[in-house]
């Protein structure tokens, strides 16, 4: 029996929780500031699933500064692909209160310069999710206040191996509402980051499934044809052992 059957017969982590890192970069050109179109960006995408499919990571998010499209394609490439893992489009944008905050897959970007209330009621209203990114003391006074409303983040980013030195800033000094999911990304910039860091954190199934990132049972169990066909194997080595065993006498 090959490794991946027994792993099988017990019970998989996924089904209680991910491994995510929801802040990684797509590919942008620092001539246009914008994001690379094209090959360029589905190679770099690509090499950034293959990144976090090796880390172990279930769950991405690609984000640009400018539109949900590298998140798209790259969700793109993984149902071409199908690959075992989810991808979430995010973009960056910036509230009134200065308070850096991505948002994912919602059917409109809000506008930059709104308040953070108004910026996660118009993600949620089109089905997205949003993160905080390291917010100060000050402004996660204000989003303790919005905990489990429509108007609060979703996530909240107490650090990431790219700007360092947030974790202190933000999370030991802020101290944000326990109710909030607080994660730990890369912010990798291409997979060679993605590789090199440290950074994952687990997220409750219960709570994606809350959230309508993932449906009920979607990922638990997930088979790559290349081990279906190794079972098939399997069942013809195992079936001629014991054609063979009944020859013994």
């Amino acid at each position: 029996m090959s490794w991946y059957s027994q792993y099988m017969t017990k019970e998989a982590l996924r089904k209680h929780s991910l491994n995510s890192d929801l802040h990684i970069h797509s590919l942008e050109d620092p001539n246009t500031q914008q994001d690379v179109v094209g090959d360029m960006q589905a190679r770099h995408l690509t090499d950034i699933i293959g990144s976090a499919i090796i880390k172990g990571l279930d769950i991405i998010g690609i984000v640009s500064r400018y539109s949900f499209q590298p998140g798209l394609l790259c969700k793109q490439i993984i149902k071409d692909k199908n690959y075992d893992i989810l991808c979430l489009a995010g973009v960056e944008v910036e509230s009134a209160e200065d308070i850096h905050v991505i948002v994912y897959d919602s059917k409109v970007i809000p506008k930059s310069g709104l308040p953070i209330e108004q910026i996660c009621r118009i993600a949620h209203k089109n089905g997205g999710v949003v993160m905080a990114i390291q917010p100060s003391r000050r402004n996660i006074q204000k989003l303790n206040k919005l905990v489990n409303t429509s108007s609060s983040p979703d996530f909240i980013e107490i650090f990431n191996d790219i700007t360092q030195g947030g974790y202190s800033k933000s999370f030991v000094d802020t101290s944000p509402e326990p109710d909030f999911q607080l994660l730990m990304n890369s912010a990798a910039r291409n997979a060679r980051d993605l590789d090199k860091s440290m950074m994952v954190s687990r997220i409750p199934r219960k709570f994606l499934i809350e959230k309508g990132i993932l449906k009920q049972e979607q990922g638990v169990d997930f088979k790559p044809g290349y081990l279906k066909q190794q079972d098939i194997i399997d069942q013809q080595m195992l079936q001629s052992q014991l054609i063979g065993n009944k020859g013994v006498v």
